[in-house]
């Protein structure tokens, strides 16, 4: 149902004009708008009356996030200004809307240029707020849909909902109506001492879309709102123009006509919805069937028509006139929609006496109640073998004491000496329990042996076998580990003075002088002895080179390295320790015939030929070359002296007789002068060197090696 728009209303000077402003003013009654739409609250004397029915119990739960938003489908169209609509969104922020989205918590005042996303207009802010029904000190927001004779009403509750930004919580309904379209706000409970609390902080109102005079606002960010007020929103004018009782606020569909009204009976065959219930008398309105001029006493309900089975939902489903009446198929007084638990069975019922049968006799939902004497929740007759004790029950655990606590006709094994040793597997109070109850040899106080792998004293301990300080050594070992928790402590350790056996040879050695030298290891000065079992070590012995700290300054051989090189000789080490440039690791010169890094050789063989560097004739004349020393054979083309016989090419007698252009001949042998080859490379200078030496000789009168020409 919907109305058309009244722009006459506008000019009527109807509306109030703090309506359509923001701040805090509260008005009692307002409008109408374009659409003829009014207010009126409860204070008023012909405004609504407060009548909250709580649906948190019955209602479905609609969990919504904060700021979030869902749309449930009405049994009913319904209308909002100019259009009608049978699904509705829900806003977690206090808003219905017909339109998808959801409102943000930032309110506004009305009109409002956007509820939030997706939200064009045709909102119904029945608290328009900040709510946050996710936060987990908050309630929930319900809905459920209440028949009231021939309008039903849709309810939309923010049950104890919490404000997103203060610790206020409220209750709060929007209710919209059947065929009315009747808009109706109830506040149950409004906070207190909240800066949201009362309304401070919320809009309330609906508007068309954003246009001002399409809008009624009942209050915005003031404290307006109180416990037990309802508003309602509607667009009617309330005349009762035909004089019969009810206005066309209260849904008379046809106000020019006394005989229709709500409160007239239907009357068949007229062609007219004299009850104006919607619905033509003689149509079958909930297609279960059967009309309303059939006997159908409730044509908006399928489950309600003349016929049908009563169901215990409050209503009358069969329409004889009476509700939830149902049969009493047992014959004891009660039908199952008065209570009784199993209609078949004539000794169950609600007022029955609860006998222990394992059966609810009395239908409370609790079976065999108030035969359980203990309290552990099983009676006699349900199995509990001693309905005194609550640590017995078919359920318990079986514990140690030589009772049946599980009821299972006897004690557990391990209340039982299985292997006859005097131990039980369970500790009774008196005697620990029997680790191994299966082997005699494994019991409380038996002795552990060492290296079995067993735990024979049941001291749930194998630290004997177990080496627990990572030193090396445990209880079971030979020698054995005095302190098994000291990783500085085992045989062998060194000793020290800290008062303990630290080498475990029964000794603390603290005291006493072990090898006699006159110094103990701790006698209270320092340095002590540094080596209690070596007569030659103690503080200020002579120190030698022998590796140890003689004097036990800390130092070893110190005053024996004579080149100060951090070497010495006595420990084999400096093979010069009058030459701190000699030591092992020092940078050996090569050709200097010094050995400095101590490694038994001089380096004189940089290329590995196994010929030694450039110091003397028939030496390699090329050190860093493999290919030049002087066991290799003379190229008569290269330009090289191959063989280092200071001779290269045609100079050298190894390519005399050699023709240019045979095999080995010196088809590139330029670089020859006077027949003495150019010398080059790294040992050019010490073939020079040679050369001199050759020129020496002949001038002295020795013969120059054959082949080779000292002319110039």
């Amino acid at each position: 149902m919907s109305f058309l728009p009244s722009r006459a209303a506008v000019a009527s000077g109807l509306m109030s004009a703090s309506l359509l402003a923001a701040g805090p003013t509260l008005a009692r009654t307002g409008g109408p708008d374009s659409f003829g739409y009014r207010f009126a609250d409860s204070a008023e004397v012909d405004g609504p009356a407060y009548s909250w029915t709580d649906i948190s119990a019955t209602g479905t739960a609609l969990a919504l996030a904060n700021d979030g938003s869902v749309r449930v489908t009405l049994p009913f169209e319904f209308s909002l200004y100019d259009r009608a609509v049978s699904e509705i969104g829900v806003s977690a922020n206090g808003v219905l809307h017909l339109d998808n989205g959801s409102a943000v918590g930032a309110n506004q005042p009305l009109p409002a240029t956007t509820f939030g996303s997706g939200i064009s207009g045709y909102a119904i802010a029945g608290w328009w707020d900040d709510w946050n029904p996710a936060h987990t000190s908050s309630g929930d927001v319900y809905w459920e849909v209440l028949d009231s004779g021939n309008l039903r009403r849709a309810v939309f509750q923010w049950n104890r909902i919490r404000h997103g930004a203060t610790n206020t919580t409220v209750s709060f309904q929007i209710v919209i109506e059947e065929l009315t379209d009747r808009i109706l706000f109830q506040y149950a409970d409004v906070g207190t001492g909240g800066t949201s609390s009362g309304g401070l902080s919320g809009t309330v109102g609906i508007q068309w879309s954003n246009a001002a005079d399409a809008v009624l606002q009942y209050s915005y960010n003031s404290t307006s709102l109180t416990n037990g007020l309802a508003i309602q929103f509607q667009a009617c004018e309330g005349v009762d123009a035909d004089l019969d009782g009810y206005t066309d606020c209260e849904a008379d569909c046809d106000d020019a006509d006394p005989m229709v009204n709500p409160g007239q009976p239907a009357t068949c065959g007229d062609g007219f919805d004299t009850d104006c219930d919607g619905i033509l008398e003689e149509t079958d309105g909930d297609g279960d069937g059967v009309a309303e001029c059939d006997g159908d006493c409730a044509d908006r309900d399928t489950t309600v028509f003349p016929g049908a089975p009563e169901l215990c939902d409050g209503l009358d489903n069969d329409c004889d006139e009476q509700v939830d009446e149902g049969d009493d198929a047992d014959g004891d007084g009660f039908s199952a929609c008065q209570g009784d638990c199993d209609d078949l069975d004539p000794s169950r019922f609600p007022t029955q006496l609860e006998s222990c049968d394992l059966v609810d006799n009395d239908c409370d939902g609790t079976i065999d109640d108030g035969w359980d004497t203990d309290g552990d929740h099983y009676t006699a007759c349900g199995g509990d073998c001693d309905d005194t004790d609550p640590s017995v029950n078919p359920s318990a655990i079986e514990l140690c004491d030589f009772q049946d606590n599980d009821c299972d006709g006897m004690p557990a094994d391990f209340e039982y000496d299985q292997d006859g040793d005097g131990h039980i597997g369970c500790d009774d109070g008196v005697n620990d329990a029997d680790c191994d109850d299966e082997d005699p040899d494994v019991y409380p106080g038996a002795e552990d042996v060492c290296g079995d792998g067993i735990d024979s004293d049941c001291a749930d301990d194998l630290s004997l076998e177990t080496d627990n300080d990572g030193d090396g050594f445990s209880e079971c070992t030979d020698p054995m580990d005095c302190a098994d928790n000291d990783p500085d402590r085992y045989p062998g350790a060194a000793e020290i003075c800290d008062g303990k056996d630290n080498d475990c040879n029964s000794a603390t050695d603290e005291d006493g002088d072990v090898d006699g030298d006159g110094f103990p290891l701790c006698d209270g000065t320092e340095p002590g002895d540094c080596d209690d079992y070596d007569t030659g070590t103690y503080p200020g012995a002579a120190e030698v080179c022998d590796g140890q700290d003689n004097d036990c300054n800390g130092q070893v051989d110190d005053g024996i390295d004579q080149d100060g090189d951090g070497y010495t000789a006595c420990n084999g080490l400096d093979c010069d320790d009058t030459d701190d440039g000699v030591y092992p690791g020092a940078v050996d010169n090569p050709y200097d015939n010094i050995d400095q890094d101590c490694n038994g050789s001089d380096v004189n063989d940089l290329d590995g030929d196994g010929y030694p560097g450039p110091t003397l004739i028939g030496a390699d004349c090329q050190d860093q070359n493999a290919d030049v020393n002087p066991g290799m054979p003379e190229v008569c083309d290269d330009g090289m002296d191959n063989d280092c016989d200071y001779l290269a090419d045609v100079g050298d007698p190894d390519c005399q007789g050699v023709d240019e252009g045979e095999e080995g001949g010196c088809g590139n042998c330029s670089g020859s002068v006077g027949g003495i080859a150019e010398v080059r490379g790294p040992g050019a200078g010490a073939a020079l060197l040679m050369l001199a030496a050759g020129l020496r000789r002949r001038r002295s009168g020795t013969t120059p090696r054959a082949g080779v020409s000292l002319d110039g």
